[in-house]
């Protein structure tokens, strides 16, 4: 790739081992190449405005996008604040990034966006664990339909649940966090569908987006605590942002592994074998 064809966008770091980046310099890498620090606070819609149009009129599009914003604040709490900074960010700002980015995906371009298994496991917990409403949620998470709407309508039953104090009752699991990532999950499947040439103009052809799980990481979200570095945590984003032409969209992704159609099942299966050839590239 070019530097013309280049364009780094990362979030504020949260590794205490990670470099600092000024906005605006220019990273030479080790191995040849380098890229621009642009940065921005996704919940803000004119930070994302912005940047939209600047990686438009400097590189003219984007190959590859990785969603790695993300916070979890106090995760097994209810007060409204904590439901609203988990939601804000880890659904609607990071919904908001994907539509301001989708219209300047190259044909052909990846779109990885950091999700959590424990969205998957939450969704999983509705169906065996929180009885007939549980089980409605459910199948309202994994609806072949699901569109925008939905999720944001799931989501603010969610938060009026946890305020009034009958969550459990109403099917919902613990986490404000799991809710949110299982929210975004539902909203890459959704977007596979939707953000189609058939379907928007200004969409290339064969764009693939997924989500995945980078795996339990040493950085501030866990408290430092996780067992993977962070270089570990970017095999996952890495390996969907190379996946080879035909790969499947709209999926969910743990440990080089894809989830099946049901995809908030526990039970992983591998890709086809034609769809993996570089996957070794990617071992942990």
């Amino acid at each position: 790739m070019t530097e013309a064809q280049r364009a780094a966008l990362p979030a504020d770091y949260n590794d205490e081992a990670a470099p600092s980046y000024n906005a605006g310099e220019i990273v030479e890498l080790p191995g040849g190449g380098s890229f621009e620090v642009v940065k921005m606070d996704i919940n803000k819609s004119e930070d994302l405005q912005r940047v939209a149009a600047y990686v438009k009129e400097k590189y003219g599009g984007l190959d590859g996008v990785c969603h790695n914003a993300g916070i979890a604040v106090n995760a097994d709490q209810f007060e409204v604040l904590t439901i609203d900074e988990d939601m804000g960010t880890n659904y609607f700002a990071t919904k908001n990034a994907i539509k301001a980015f989708y219209p300047l995906m190259r044909a052909n371009g990846r779109i990885c966006v950091v999700s959590s298994l424990s969205g998957n496991e939450a969704v999983l917990q509705m169906k065996e664990q929180l009885g007939d409403a549980g089980k409605a949620l459910y199948d309202r998470f994994v609806a072949e339909d699901i569109t925008e709407e939905h999720i944001d309508t799931l989501v603010a039953e969610y938060r009026a649940c946890c305020v009034a104090g009958d969550r459990e009752a109403r099917g919902w699991p613990v986490s404000p966090y799991s809710v949110s990532k299982a929210a975004i999950t539902a909203f890459v499947r959704y977007c596979a569908k939707e953000y189609v040439p058939e379907k928007h103009a200004d969409v290339q052809p064969g764009v693939i987006i997924n989500a995945c799980c980078p795996g339990y990481c040493h950085t501030a979200l866990t408290g430092f605590e996780g067992h993977l570095t962070t270089d570990q945590g970017a095999v996952m984003p890495l390996m969907l942002l190379t996946l080879p032409e035909g790969s499947p969209s709209g999926k969910f992704y743990t440990q080089g592994q894809v989830a099946p159609v049901d995809y908030f099942s526990m039970e992983q299966i591998m890709l086809p074998a034609e769809a993996q050839p570089h996957l070794k590239d990617w071992a942990f």
